[in-house]
């Protein structure tokens, strides 16, 4: 069974110009060249790095192998977190990776109706490529910044990818996050003391 690392390395090596125009003539080779590999799961990969002026999105690739079996009990479609995380602020954010906003919306309340019996004959194996906006998926804001980004499909994490975005606006100083609780005073301090650590126990 070949890793992730494997699949960014062979199959989701697209160069800029292809990460920024992933049609289906960029991605219907890689995607029988993946279902013909030893592997099962997610990887991920984009660009390493995006100037916010002349590009308008951040395309995550995302490369998934699966049996129909796992397809059957685990639909992709409902089960795929995109998961982003800001590495200025530690900020972490998630969105439904393959269900539109509009689909979300349209919901509201509803259950789906359950799917009956498993059918006979599920694939064997099936390979997808899709790419994903992370940019329109996360609300990032569009200037300088680093951005990890990853997939998690049910149970399945796919790899991580760094971006960093270079905008015309430098980074500020992340603010300090307060400590809770705060701090005490150690039992052991001598009065006058200011060298002592201060006691992090509740």
């Amino acid at each position: 069974m070949i890793s992730a690392a494997a699949i960014v390395a062979g199959i989701l090596n697209l160069t800029d110009a292809e990460f920024f125009n992933a049609d289906r003539s960029v991605m219907a080779a890689r995607e029988s060249q993946l279902l013909d590999t030893d592997f099962l799961g997610i990887a991920v990969n984009a660009p390493s790095e995006i100037a916010t002026a002349k590009r308008g999105k951040l395309p995550l690739i995302m490369a998934a192998r699966f049996t129909g079996e796992r397809d059957w009990d685990v639909r992709l479609k409902d089960n795929c977190i995109l998961v982003g995380t800001d590495l200025h602020d530690g900020s972490v954010h998630f969105a439904q990776a393959l269900v539109l906003e509009k689909e979300l919306l349209s919901r509201g309340g509803r259950r789906k109706a359950p799917r009956g019996t498993k059918p006979e004959g599920l694939a064997s194996e099936a390979a997808q490529l899709t790419e994903l906006d992370a940019r329109d998926k996360l609300h990032i804001r569009w200037n300088t910044g680093t951005w990890s980004l990853g997939v998690i499909s049910y149970d399945w994490p796919s790899n991580t990818v760094v971006v960093n975005l270079k905008g015309d606006q430098p980074l500020q100083r992340a603010p300090a996050r307060p400590v809770f609780p705060a701090p005490s005073p150690s039992g052991t301090k001598a009065k006058g003391d200011d060298t002592a650590l201060p006691c992090y126990l509740p």
